[in-house]
C-alpha cells in the first residue's frame, strides 16, 4: 500500500511493496523531471508496444540534461518504459550485473503513464 507513515523523528514514504523511500529522493525526481527533455512529449512514446521501436524515445533522451538521474531512477524504481535512454530489457541486464533491486512505486504501466501526464499537465499550468 502506497502512503506515508510517521515513525518517531522521520517521515517515511512507502512504495507499493511497503519499502521505505526517502522523501528527498521523490523530491529529487521532480527536480530532474522538470528539466527533462521529455516534458511535454506524449508519454506513450516512452512506453512502446512490445516489438515496436524505442528509437524515437531514446533520441529524446539523448538530448536530455537529466539523462543520468533519470537512468538511475529507472534502474532503481521502474519496470516499464524508457528511462534515461534505457529500455526495460537493458535495465534488467544492468540490474542483474550490478545486483540492483528494482522497487517500483507503480503497479503497472498505465498508472505510470497517468502519473507522467498529470505531472506534465501540472507543470504546464
Amino acid at each position: 500500500m502506497t502512503g506515508r507513515a510517521v515513525r518517531g523523528r522521520d517521515l517515511a514514504v512507502l512504495d507499493a511493496e511497503g519499502v521505505q523511500m526517502q522523501t528527498s529522493e521523490r523530491d529529487e525526481m521532480v527536480v530532474w523531471y522538470e528539466a527533462g527533455a521529455c516534458r511535454g512529449v506524449d508519454p506513450d512514446l516512452f512506453f512502446p508496444e512490445r516489438g515496436h521501436s524505442c528509437a524515437e524515445a531514446k533520441a529524446v533522451c539523448a538530448t536530455c540534461p537529466s539523462i543520468e538521474p533519470c537512468r538511475d531512477w529507472g534502474l532503481r524504481h521502474e519496470h516499464f518504459g524508457i528511462w534515461g535512454g534505457l529500455a526495460e530489457r537493458e535495465r534488467r541486464i544492468i540490474r542483474r550485473k550490478l545486483g540492483i533491486e528494482c522497487h517500483s512505486i507503480f503497479t503497472d504501466a498505465e498508472e505510470l503513464i497517468t502519473r507522467r501526464v498529470k505531472l506534465g499537465s501540472a507543470r504546464a499550468a
